[in-house]
């Protein structure tokens, strides 16, 4: 009571003043609340309660039957007056029916504060449609129990608030500390935090670690991060890993890249290579870049070479290119402005001479003496010759003494000769006869044999003669 009040506007002839809401009385019809203006969208009330108090809770009287314009109200409990929104909201009403707001409520507000602020407003569209139209308050009572900062006490506050208390506050009624200082914990700040918590920092009722030093995890920060965990660091709650040390994946950094992955280096939720070895791609580096990829270097997801070597062009580097300095795009091949090599043409030079034609631009005949009229589309040079023919370009006859006077292209010697087919025949006349000797000799083996054994069958079959003394 007889507390300092102010608010956003009076309504009427200024009976409805903002200390009627401090004087103990909750009869509107005698003027014992206030009222502010109406056509508002904001509307406010506050009290100054002197010094910092240790609030516990706040209790409100409306006008009776006035729900739709308390309705959405919000309660602030704060240090200053610079907003009306200013400090901690200490509670807002978001009830979705007109006879879900309480009239006469206690909030428990268990804040360190100076002012009160009872604040409302009104969104066009409006929150809900029973809403009145205006933000209106229509205050009777708010009344604040609590006790000065740094006691406590229930209804005569004449206890200091436990020492451990952080800033010497503490709940009016139960003494409860509202913060340790660091490395405390409990009601009344009275229990050590866990040695392994980060900066000795733990919540306040249960005393779990806001944080784990390195290489520990866990509610009390007793449990090992996994030994494969970059710089030791796991999360709190599971003991994943953070980040892995090279060469290892996984959520506890358990299992190895694949060993294609450059520096040894993989994704640590899937394993797939960061980047890949010279030759290699795909998702563990698993496939072999093109060959003709310049310095055997590919996109890792899609193996399309980033460039390629001298003389070929396309997304593999599989087409060739027959430019001048092999300097074609390596994209579209094309050969602009280096030109072609002799005996290519098209955008890039991909295309030799045609039949009967040779040179830098084509223009060239062939010899007419090579045969079907083909020659190289560099050097016109014959690629074959007709019977009787050698040479580069055809001009030389074979000898006489070539069979079907065929004979090599490149330096004219017979393919075969007249002597050499007598010389065959003769050789073929040897073998025959030895083949006929050997024959009438195996004949003659097997006659002696046959005769000698029928002599020996004979002469067993003779009968015993008497054989006569001499």
């Amino acid at each position: 009571m007889n507390k300092a009040t102010e608010q956003s506007s009076v309504f009427g002839d200024g009976r409805y003043k903002a200390s009627s809401v401090v004087d103990n009385c909750t009869d509107f019809s005698t003027y014992c609340c206030t009222h502010t203006n109406d056509g508002q969208n904001t509307a406010w009330w506050r009290v100054d309660l002197g010094e910092l108090m240790t609030i516990t809770r706040i209790k409100i009287y409306y006008r009776d039957n006035f729900q739709h314009r308390l309705a959405g109200y919000q309660l602030y409990v704060s240090n200053s007056t610079s907003t009306p929104t200013g400090g901690v909201l200490c509670y807002e009403d978001t009830s979705s029916t007109r006879n879900a707001v309480q009239l006469v409520v206690t909030h428990q507000c268990p804040y360190v504060g100076r002012y009160v602020t009872v604040y409302n407003h009104r969104n066009n569209p409006k929150r809900y449609s029973w809403y009145s139209d205006d933000a209106i308050l229509m205050l009777c009572e708010v009344q604040v129990f609590g006790c000065q900062a740094g006691k406590y006490g229930d209804g005569h506050c004449n206890y200091l608030c436990p020492p451990a208390c952080y800033g010497g506050n503490c709940n009016s009624t139960t003494a409860a500390c509202f913060y340790c200082f660091a490395g405390k914990y409990d009601i009344y700040c009275n229990s050590d935090c866990p040695s392994n918590c980060k900066n000795s920092l733990c919540t306040k009722d249960a005393g779990s670690c806001l944080e784990c030093i390195p290489g520990k995890y866990g509610n009390s920060c007793d449990q090992v991060c996994p030994v494969n965990c970059k710089d030791m660091l796991c999360e709190k709650s599971t003991g994943n890993c953070i980040e892995c040390i090279p060469g290892k994946y996984g959520n506890s950094c358990d299992q190895v890249c694949p060993v294609n992955c450059k520096d040894m280096l993989c994704e640590k939720s899937t394993g797939n290579c960061i980047d890949c070895f010279p030759g290699k791609y795909g998702p563990i580096c698993e496939k072999n870049c093109p060959e003709n990829c310049k310095d055997m270097l590919c996109e890792r997801d899609t193996g399309s070479c980033k460039e390629c070597k001298p003389g070929f062009f396309g997304a593999n580097c599989s087409k060739q290119c027959h430019c001048k300095d092999a300097g074609c795009n390596y994209m579209t091949g094309n050969c602009s402005p280096s030109g072609c090599l002799p005996g290519w043409r098209g955008n890039t030079c991909s295309e030799s001479c045609g039949t009967g034609s040779y040179g830098e631009t084509c223009s060239l005949a062939c010899p007419v003496t090579c045969k079907e009229f083909v020659c190289h589309h560099e050097t016109g040079h014959c690629l074959d010759c007709y019977p009787g023919k050698y040479g580069v370009v055809c001009g030389a006859d074979c000898p006489e003494t070539c069979t079907d006077n065929i004979c090599s292209k490149a330096d004219g010697q017979c393919l075969t000769t007249a002597d050499s087919k007598m010389t065959i025949i003769a050789v073929l006349a040897v073998i025959c006869g030895l083949l006929v000797a050997v024959v009438i000799a195996s004949a003659m083996v097997i006659y002696h044999l046959r005769k000698g054994r029928n002599r020996i069958t004979s002469t067993d079959k003779e009968p015993e003669q008497s054989v006569p003394d001499n």
